[in-house]
């Protein structure tokens, strides 16, 4: 079944009045049709309630760029305040998407600590055995016998580790790193000796385990000027942020 094209022409104005007239039955079908090739296409079907103001189309098409390799931006700053749907596209979202066009690629997924990290990787393991998932993607699956939370397996070879990055990475490499919420308040973000460890550490996995076409995704609210984003942006002009 095939959205015609008044239809087709209202999904690109998503966010807008106009797009709200979209029935449910087409958004499923324009989500089915387009999810391989975009992103918010493949949002907006696998999860009901995903929104797309103006910020999330941003960061959904420099996501596109990144992993399309077809730019010259393989590193993304994401800086905004609780709750404007950055973790749920960036972290959730956008991997799931990633390991469909990228199966047999390895994903590493960061944060403050081993078990919110772990609920991201679950999330997108979780994405990917749904129904859903298999409609837009049908050829990839999690391997039954590699699916813990904080590593699991795709059965095309693709690997997704989820760590707190205090604790540091060991073991693979990345070609797709996202690092979400590396502080998890301002305590942490003001203590010298967590901020020297989450520096070390990202460098560790940014400078020695990312692939040679490895991306970087950082999403975090910023805490201080000293935080790992006000590092990097001293560190590189190359940034966007």
């Amino acid at each position: 079944m095939i959205v015609n094209k008044e239809v087709f022409e209202l999904f690109t104005e998503q966010g807008t009045k106009r797009y709200s007239r979209v029935r449910k039955k087409d958004k499923i079908i324009y989500g089915k049709e387009k999810g391989k090739d975009s992103l918010l296409a493949f949002s907006s079907y696998l999860d009901p309630k995903f929104d797309t103001p103006w910020h999330i189309k941003e960061i959904a098409s420099s996501l596109e760029k990144m992993e399309k390799r077809n730019s010259d931006m393989d590193r993304l700053i994401v800086n905004m305040p609780p709750r404007h749907g950055k973790s749920q596209l960036i972290t959730r979202l956008f991997p799931a998407w990633y390991l469909g066009r990228n199966p047999s690629d390895n994903v590493i997924i960061l944060s403050y600590s081993d078990s919110k990290a772990q609920r991201f990787g679950r999330w997108v393991r979780d994405c990917i055995e749904s129904p859903n998932y298999n409609k837009v993607f049908p050829d990839l699956s999690v391997r039954s016998d590699l699916r813990a939370a904080d590593e699991w397996e795709t059965t095309k070879g693709g690997l997704v580790i989820s760590a707190g990055l205090a604790g540091g990475v060991t073991g693979e490499g990345a070609d797709l790193l996202i690092i979400d919420d590396p502080f998890k308040n301002l305590e942490q973000a003001v203590s010298p000796v967590i901020a020297e460890k989450i520096w070390d550490n990202y460098l560790m996995v940014a400078e020695t385990r990312l692939s040679p076409k490895g991306i970087v995704v950082i999403v975090h609210t910023r805490w201080t000027r000293d935080d790992l984003t006000g590092r990097l942006l001293n560190e590189s002009e190359d940034l966007v942020a």
